[in-house]
Order: structure tokens, then sequence, then C-alpha cells
């Protein structure tokens, strides 16, 4: 269960940033908050909370783990 297979993660999101992201990509899952604001309390138990000053937040590579991971749509049974 990995990055490549989830419906969450995003490769070619990384495509339309800087060349320091080529291979990765994005998560946006509920569980990653982003920003200052405080995050509610599942996020706390369960998520990430990353600043993001610069746009980018947290790029992961396809073969990074997730508990939160969920199947694409696509992928096969």
């Amino acid at each position: 269960m990995t990055c490549k297979t989830c419906r969450h993660w995003d490769l070619e999101d990384a495509k339309s940033r800087s060349p320091q992201f080529l291979g990765m990509g994005f998560c946006d899952s509920a569980f990653f908050h982003e920003g200052y604001s405080a995050p509610s309390a599942e996020i706390r138990e369960r998520g990430i909370w990353m600043e993001n000053d610069e746009g980018w937040a947290c790029a992961t590579g396809p073969a990074f783990g997730c508990v939160h991971w969920e199947a694409k749509a696509d992928a096969p049974a």
C-alpha cells in the first residue's frame, strides 16, 4: 500500500511544479492538514499538521506508504 496506488496521491500535480519534485507527488488526504490554523481533534489524533510557507508542504515518493491509503478507482481488483 504505497502512494503510487493510493487515490489521494497525484504524480501529475508534481509535474507542474519545480523540477526538484520530479518523480514525486502530493497527497490530498483529509488527514494532511496544511497551514497555521489549528487542526481538528481527528487530525491531532490520526493525521499530520504541516506549515506551508512555500506552497508545497509535503511531497512524497511513489513507494512511500501511509496508514490512510485507499485504492485508486481504476486500480485492479
